[in-house]
């Protein structure tokens, strides 16, 4: 990816056919978008017609991957400014090693390039001040990535911790990438503007530590929201497809949950939203599969009409659903790998598939999202309480800054 984005000429090569960069880059942006508008003009009687219906369903399944666009757009980033600021390191990461709607991912020979083979693109490079040293372990290689990162600000980061890892040795809240990461729930405070802002404005307080085992532990600035008091069931769709039987018991249990915030919290105004709010950690399209933005009215309907079909196995058949119900089945497949909670005070929401009854949901200052931590209830050599990051949250009514304008109590942590 490194060698497509910085050299100075380009050209794909396949046996005896060779292609410019420039030729490749247009018929791949064509394709991109002749695809979306023929698929626009389907119907569902071209899908349920007996002679093109077969032929249009494996067209449906064709598409141009997001990561080859990106692999694209890199080139254009990096070597002409004009079209777009290039991306700092956290950003190319998730980029190259996370999914969502896509299974293919960036991969290296040596698991050290997982990092640097994105140096060369990342235009905070200098600033991160990492230096590529293959004497060093993959482990390592992560953890003093993980650590520039976190030192700068950049603590969305952490989003991409998530469980369990690949890699063995590496802290909580280092993210291993080498594992089939998703994409996180929000997007992040570098993106502008973020989709959710827990943290508000003020910058996060990070600091690394190492104990005298040699271990790399990390100094957490954050304030503790609420403590998870009951779990759904765990909500791993396949990418393709719609599972309706997790589905039917996945809204079951956000339905339970809210009736019961609602009877602890009748008085919090806007709290009867969370019903369709939640399943899709509030957020759909907007204008393409990559990007969202906050959930509005319009997908309300999407969430009523699976409601209604999940107590007809007949519907969950159906060859294509309505678009609002197709748009809402798709952005609750994208928060797989979680599961609803409730909190003691009766607040509702997701939190990672790893999460368990008696962990905390905490709010890091500048951070888009909250994160579990699971920490222990006495504290440390240097009086913090310690413990482990489980990952980010989404956490209804508390994700535009709610929470922090209350002006709560920060405690430091100990994150190993």
């Amino acid at each position: 990816m490194q060698e497509l984005a910085l050299s100075r000429s380009a050209e794909f090569i396949c046996g005896a056919k060779r292609v410019a960069f420039e030729p490749f880059a247009v018929a791949i942006i064509f394709l991109a978008t002749w695809l979306v508008e023929r698929i626009n003009r389907i119907t569902i009687e071209d899908i349920q017609d007996p002679v093109q219906g077969p032929e249009l369903k494996k067209f449906l399944k064709q598409t141009v991957e997001g990561q080859v666009s990106r692999k694209l757009g890199a080139r254009s980033r990096t070597l002409q400014p004009e079209s777009g600021s290039p991306e700092i390191l956290a950003k190319l990461l998730i980029q190259a090693h996370s999914f969502h709607s896509s299974n293919i991912r960036l991969e290296t020979t040596e698991t050290h390039d997982k990092i640097y083979s994105l140096l060369g693109m990342a235009s905070d490079a200098d600033l991160l001040g990492i230096r590529t040293d293959y004497s060093l372990s993959k482990q390592q290689v992560f953890i003093n990535a993980a650590k520039a990162m976190l030192l700068n600000g950049q603590v969305d980061i952490l989003a991409m911790c998530q469980f369990p890892h690949n890699m063995a040795g590496l802290p909580s809240w280092t993210p291993d990438w080498t594992g089939h990461l998703q994409t996180p729930c929000g997007s992040c405070s570098w993106d502008k503007p973020p989709l959710f802002r827990a943290g508000g404005d003020t910058a996060p307080s990070v600091s690394a530590k190492r104990s005298s085992g040699g271990e790399d532990g990390l100094i957490l600035q954050c304030a503790k929201f609420d403590t998870i008091k009951q779990l759904g069931p765990p909500w791993t769709p396949a990418l393709s497809g719609f599972d309706w039987v997790q589905a039917v018991h996945h809204l079951v249990a956000i339905k339970d949950f809210c009736n019961t915030a609602i009877s602890l919290r009748p008085d919090v105004p806007g709290l009867y939203e969370a019903y369709w709010r939640v399943p899709v950690a509030d957020q759909h399209p907007a204008g393409g599969s990559n990007i969202r933005q906050r959930a509005t009215e319009r997908i309300k309907r999407g969430h009523e009409l699976i409601c209604e079909a999940s107590w007809d196995v007949s519907k969950w058949q159906t060859a294509v659903p309505d678009e609002q119900m197709a748009n809402y089945q798709i952005y609750m497949c994208y928060q797989h790998k979680r599961r609803a909670f409730l909190s003691d005070a009766g607040h509702v929401g997701l939190v990672p598939l790893a999460s368990e009854v008696g962990d905390e949901i905490h709010v890091v200052p500048g951070a888009s999202v909250p994160y579990v931590l699971r920490l222990a209830g006495a504290v440390g050599e240097e009086g913090h309480r310690q413990g482990v990051l489980v990952g980010e949250a989404y956490v209804y009514g508390i994700m535009d800054g709610e929470f922090m304008e209350t002006g709560p109590t920060l405690e430091v942590c100990c994150l190993e």
